[in-house]
């Protein structure tokens, strides 16, 4: 007798049998959810760190940034300091530079350099004081330098958590102070150079010392 061929029921059978056995079982998909959930977790982990380092190093740097623009900015002020007095809103001569210190400095002083290309009806000297509230270094400007009152001026923000602002003056017996002017200066004497220190928050210090133009 000649070989018997394998019914068609058998072969599916046989199919179904390999299929079932190739399969993934119920506990074998619930552990590839499990470490599935792991990696995600982890890998969410790893970006948020990503990101969160990206932003502080871009609050970071931008910090810096608005740090190094007010020193500059201080620094091309402070050379061109003009010996130019003004006349305040009570009629009083104020000297070309004055500087207080205490727990923070404020300096006040004529600076020139102030460009006019709508010929306003004002000079190219421009009246600067620089002090620190809520721990902002704060310049404020007065264009017009005569008659100084509260209304004529307009602050600018430099830079923010300010610790300390110091401010000396060389004298020309090449001592530094913490004051200016002198008594019995004339009120157009300069210091011969300036001493800033400038602290902030996360950013540490910058020290500058300048010399004034005579």
């Amino acid at each position: 007798m000649g070989s018997r061929q394998p019914s068609l029921c058998s072969m599916r059978q046989r199919s179904l049998g390999r299929i079932q056995l190739n399969g993934f079982t119920l506990v074998e998909l619930l552990i590839a959810i499990v470490l599935f959930s792991i990696v995600s977790i982890g890998s969410y982990q790893v970006l948020s760190s990503v990101i969160s380092s990206h932003r502080k190093l871009s609050s970071h740097n931008e910090k810096f940034e608005g740090l190094r623009r007010a020193a500059n900015m201080l620094t091309r002020d402070l050379q061109q300091v003009q010996p130019r007095t003004v006349t305040n809103a009570y009629g009083d001569q104020e000297n070309a530079l004055i500087l207080e210190s205490s727990d923070l400095s404020r300096l006040v002083l004529s600076s020139g350099g102030w460009d006019n290309p709508l010929m306003a009806a004002r000079g190219t000297v421009g009246r600067i004081e620089f002090f620190v509230e809520d721990e902002v270094l704060i310049k404020r400007l007065w264009l017009v330098l005569d008659a100084l009152d509260q209304e004529s001026h307009f602050d600018m923000p430099l830079v923010k958590g300010v610790s300390e602002f110091q401010i000396r003056a060389l004298n020309p017996e090449q001592r530094w102070l913490s004051f200016w002017p002198m008594e019995d200066m004339p009120a157009t004497e300069l210091p011969r150079a300036l001493e800033v220190e400038l602290v902030v928050a996360e950013l540490g210090t910058i020290k500058r010392v300048l010399e004034l133009l005579p």
